[in-house]
């Protein structure tokens, strides 16, 4: 599959491109955009007990019903052991704008991917 460079052409803005360029300028203000702070002792520290997965697809399930949605399949898979909810958030922001919100997606289903990828007994 091909690659679409987006610098510069959707993402314009410095503040961004100097996020995607790891520019030491930004780096005292996050811990990077790579993985490599994620491994196996990562993950042991962050995996929930079975009664808390359980309690988590209850509240889940609980919360779906209360308005009449059905409840999405992917939320059964966090009674696992081995299932990781990758999350992000975004904030309005000064000079953030939506392509920093679209980034911020796109860069979390790639980290889904990535993580799949090195940690194939794991879902993520």
């Amino acid at each position: 599959m091909p690659t679409i460079t987006l610098k510069n052409t959707v993402y314009k803005n410095k503040l961004l491109l100097d996020f995607l360029d790891h520019s030491t300028k930004l780096s005292p203000f996050h811990n990077g955009s790579d993985l490599e702070m994620i491994d196996e002792n990562f993950m042991l520290k962050r995996d929930l007990h079975i009664e808390q997965r359980e309690f988590l697809v209850n509240a889940l399930v609980s919360q779906y019903g209360s308005i009449g949605e059905e409840t999405p399949s992917g939320v059964y898979q966090l009674e696992k052991k081995g299932v990781y909810t990758v999350t992000t958030g975004h904030q309005l922001c000064f000079m953030g704008g939506p392509q920093f919100f679209i980034h911020k997606i796109i860069s979390t289903i790639k980290s889904c991917q990535l993580l799949k990828k090195k940690y194939s007994q794991n879902v993520f």
